[in-house]
């Protein structure tokens, strides 16, 4: 396991119903990085707040590269209630790429995000098993986790808090940036 990137500066949705990044900087990863079954480990912690008009959350994790953005995994809209201030969140991303670097990949991806309603409970939200992918390791991957809201108010925000990204298995074959 290594750890690519690790994060306490916090990044803030707030006010708008356009997709933004959680991340604030998303990972780039440069062509024929990946090995054969590698794992990305995407682990995020923080907070939202929905007070007035809390509408939906949706949250996305994406893969960009010169044939476009594909959508991996999607929450789908889902509704929040008015619950104040100061409720947690815990995100956790897994995405292997099972077939060797150099070509089209078939990938695999499953995630959760929990978000605390209460002090002692959790609503999970399971983030639908992408089950096969046309993502192209030839070329550079940018990897994003997104959250987009139905409502623009100022009360509607979530903040990534803690990031921590890492090479669970397989392994690296060149050197990552941040953009």
């Amino acid at each position: 396991m290594a750890i690519l990137y690790t994060s306490v500066a916090t990044t803030t949705v707030q006010n708008t119903t356009t997709e933004t990044s959680l991340l604030g900087t998303p990972l780039v990863m440069p062509a024929d990085s990946l090995a054969p079954k590698s794992t990305l480990r995407f682990t995020m912690w923080g907070d939202y707040e929905t007070i007035a008009v809390p509408g939906t959350l949706r949250i996305r994790f994406t893969v960009t590269n010169g044939g476009g953005t594909t959508t991996i995994l999607d929450s789908g809209a889902r509704t929040l209630p008015a619950l104040g201030t100061g409720h947690n969140f815990e995100l956790a991303i897994h995405y292997t790429q099972r077939t060797a670097a150099g070509g089209s990949a078939d990938a695999r991806a499953a995630g959760h995000v929990d978000l605390w309603t209460s002090e002692t409970a959790a609503e999970p939200w399971e983030l639908p098993i992408f089950t096969s992918g046309s993502t192209t390791t030839t070329v550079e991957n940018t990897y994003d986790i997104t959250a987009q809201f139905s409502t623009a108010d100022v009360t509607n925000n979530i903040n990534n808090i803690i990031t921590v990204i890492e090479i669970v298995t397989g392994a690296y074959r060149s050197r990552w940036r941040w953009r």
